[in-house]
């Protein structure tokens, strides 16, 4: 069995109550869900699922679980929607998801403010290391300052709707999981006095 910590301020819920490889999976489901079910923008779970699995697994399993997850769901589109799977974009997505773990990662004994500081922190970082990558690997902005401050300016709406989706999928995940919580605890008080 995997060795999970127990404080964990960003998932809102004590593993040790639960099966960490049940919640694990869950992250991974809603991430890909996120991914392949239309929505704005940038507005999926994966910086959420970064920041949560970074705080909570140990890194390289993080690192390994956002990537298998950012690459089943880029699959599953290009075999869908007839797009090549992986391009330039793929290395600055990919590495922006990376940081964002490694970020998470910082987290393991963060308090409720310093978690919730990371997790809207982390969206501002994803879209400044993207957007860089677009101003270098393009040929759509000039290699100008001013051309770095248009490629940042037009994406400004990407990152709006990615906080969005963050805090949106953050309450979402948060009232899911204290759900399931109360769920598992008062099934487990059950055992406990139906075997005194």
């Amino acid at each position: 069995m995997l060795k999970i910590t127990e404080q964990n301020s960003i998932l809102g819920i004590t593993i040790a109550q639960n099966k960490s490889s049940c919640w694990i999976f869950a992250l991974f489901l809603i991430g890909l869900i996120s991914r392949i079910i239309p929505h704005a923008p940038n507005a999926t779970a994966m910086i959420f699922i970064s920041v949560a699995l970074g705080s909570f697994v140990p890194r390289l399993l993080a690192l390994f679980l956002v990537l298998a997850t950012l690459i089943s769901a880029d699959l599953i589109l290009a075999w869908h929607s007839v797009y090549s799977v992986f391009g330039y974009w793929s290395l600055l997505t990919y590495s922006g998801f990376i940081l964002v773990v490694f970020m998470g990662s910082f987290l393991k004994r963060a308090n409720v403010m310093v978690s919730l500081l990371c997790l809207l922190s982390a969206a501002p970082l994803f879209w400044l290391w993207t957007n860089l990558g677009v101003w270098l690997g393009t040929g759509i902005y000039p290699h100008t300052p001013l051309g770095l401050l248009n490629c940042y300016s037009a994406a400004l709406p990407f990152l709006q709707t990615q906080w969005s989706g963050d805090v949106c999928w953050a309450v979402a995940w948060l009232l899911f999981a204290r759900m399931m919580s109360q769920h598992v605890t008062k099934h487990i008080g059950k055992v406990v006095k139906a075997s005194k």
